[in-house]
């Protein structure tokens, strides 16, 4: 059984409101970085997953010589029925029955929701805070993060501002 641990209370008159919202910015700013990263990746992969399974298909998977082997498998998975389905089959089964129901999902309704703003006052995050970040969140050594930081994170942020700062115009056709 997966039991959960209990959250210590926050002492909120113990936080230094300066060290929590520049920690939240510099972990904001490496989280979407490296997220941009994973994503890049991870889609490749699902892209080369699908031509795997094309290949497989047609019996040319990699040969004895490769170092990755790839097979297909078909293995029994037990699902619960999502909402959508579960509501399809009950309109089916009883659909007099199920038009409230279909009526409430097509309502719209609003609910207010609370928004935290954040961003940085005409300065820039020093290199030490992003690597300390780095260093101390993600578990690895200062220079492991240095290496990180400086070789693979700024010039991504670098060159994500030079892009956010060009402006496009459509041309009309003549």
């Amino acid at each position: 059984m997966d039991k959960k641990k209990k959250k210590e209370p926050i002492n909120v008159e113990g936080l230094i409101p300066d060290d929590v919202s520049e920690e939240m910015y510099t972990c904001s700013i490496l989280g979407r970085a490296l997220a941009a990263f994973g994503a890049i990746l991870t889609g490749r992969e699902k892209h080369d997953a699908k031509l795997m399974h094309l290949l497989l298909l047609g019996k040319r998977g990699p040969s004895k010589d490769s170092m990755v082997f790839a097979e297909l498998k078909q293995e029994p998975e037990t699902k619960k029925y999502t909402p959508s389905e579960a509501i399809d089959w009950f309109t089916k089964k009883y659909p007099k029955r199920a038009q409230p129901l279909l009526k409430r999902l097509e309502e719209n309704y609003t609910r207010d929701s609370t928004l935290i703003s954040y961003g940085l006052r005409n300065q820039q995050i020093p290199s030490r805070i992003y690597v300390s970040i780095l260093s101390e969140k993600l578990g690895i050594s200062r220079e492991s993060a240095e290496v990180l930081y400086h070789g693979v994170i700024k010039p991504y942020l670098e060159r994500q501002q030079e892009e956010s700062e060009l402006v496009t115009m459509k041309m009309k056709s003549d």
